[in-house]
């Protein structure tokens, strides 16, 4: 329609002015919505990664026992126990040496939940294999097939060399995870553990009462709680984002609402000769809509181009996960649902120009020309 082909061609009069406007608005949008992905999807792996680091519940004991006081910590809460030794260690490779928690476990429920991105899980209790995370692959540039060299502390006059033969998939949580023999080995624990994995089919409450009655353990902790700790952490956050994408949004409604009014002075003359030769009111307001549309939709392309850019940046630096990125597509939706909304409010910007030009009588736009 002739309306919306001038609306365009106005907008395009200063492609240059044009350009860096879209621009300056698309990547506003895109640090916005890029940080609610890189939210989402964080909140999300970490909650994957506490189901995945734990059975229903994990406790520690004061002082390490054998198989059968673990057993028992099991019977007690309705269900079983895998033994595990959890305590840091000194991780030493060829671009440096850096503290974690190592965790050992045998062959079980737990440690056959664990999802790898690459590799596989240790074959036997006692092999010298290790897996580790995405954030420490990438921090010290390890790959399945390095061999690298664990000490129980700083101090400690040897260790153990072990080969990485997977890493797990997902969030970092800085754990190495250890044959239950080997970890024995390494930190002199023969036939004993420092924790366990509980499985119950307690409630979460029940479970948690049951077990910090039970003599012998440092502490307790049960997945359902911990999940809902960090969910409810993650719910202010995710508000204060979306209120973040909601200015952004209302911010480039405003500019393009700015420039339509002082494109509508600029073109009084131009839009009054229209009227004056029997364009409707609808035809008019359609020109100056057609220019706002262009703008909004030109900032929204740029939006969405740059967002996968910035996310993938953004998950990079955090957890350097490949894996991490491509579920991060599944958190669109938030931006997708912003950028309609930026659709249903661009007419707003066009009242202004409808306003500057309806304020000016046809007849005085027309002296202008002479």
């Amino acid at each position: 329609p002739t309306p919306i082909v001038l609306g365009l061609q106005h907008s395009l009069r200063r492609p240059i002015e044009a350009s860096l406007s879209a621009v300056s608005l698309g990547m506003s949008m895109a640090v916005a919505g890029a940080i609610l992905v890189v939210h989402l999807t964080h909140a999300q792996e970490i909650d994957s990664s506490i189901e995945r680091m734990s059975l229903d519940a994990v406790v520690h004991l004061v002082e390490p026992q054998d198989e059968d006081h673990i057993a028992s910590v099991g019977a007690r809460a309705g269900g079983q126990a895998e033994a595990i030794i959890s305590r840091l260690g000194l991780l030493q490779t060829g671009t440096g040496a850096s503290f974690h928690r190592v965790i050992g476990a045998a062959e079980g429920r737990w440690l056959s939940g664990v999802r790898l991105g690459v590799g596989r899980l240790p074959r036997a209790p006692d092999a010298e294999e290790l897996v580790i995370d995405h954030g420490i692959a990438h921090r010290h540039g390890l790959q399945v097939g390095d061999d690298v060299q664990l000490y129980p502390g700083p101090q400690a006059p040897e260790g153990v060399w072990v080969t990485v033969v997977g890493i797990v998939d997902g969030f970092s949580t800085g754990t190495l995870l250890l044959p239950l023999g080997t970890a024995r080995r390494l930190y002199g624990l023969t036939g004993l553990a420092t924790g366990a994995q509980i499985a119950s089919p307690l409630p979460p409450a029940e479970l948690q009462a049951t077990l910090k009655s039970t003599p012998g353990l440092r502490d307790v902790h049960v997945r359902a709680f911990a999940t809902d700790e960090l969910r409810a952490n993650f719910q202010g956050m995710t508000a204060i984002i979306f209120i973040a994408m909601f200015l952004s949004a209302m911010v480039v409604v405003v500019y393009i609402a700015v420039l339509s009014g002082l494109d509508a002075e600029e073109r009084a003359p131009e839009l009054a000769t229209l009227e004056a030769i029997g364009w409707p009111s609808s035809a008019l307001l359609a020109t100056s809509i057609s220019e706002v549309y262009l703008r909004g939709i030109l900032a929204m392309a740029i939006a969405l181009l740059a967002t996968p850019t910035l996310v993938d940046w953004l998950l990079g630096n955090i957890a350097g996960a490949s894996q991490i990125h491509l579920r991060a597509i599944s958190h669109w939706t938030p931006c997708l649902i912003s950028a309609g909304l930026l659709l249903l409010l661009l007419p707003l910007s066009s009242l202004p120009a409808w306003r500057a030009f309806r304020k000016t009588p046809p007849a005085v736009s027309l002296r202008r020309l002479g």
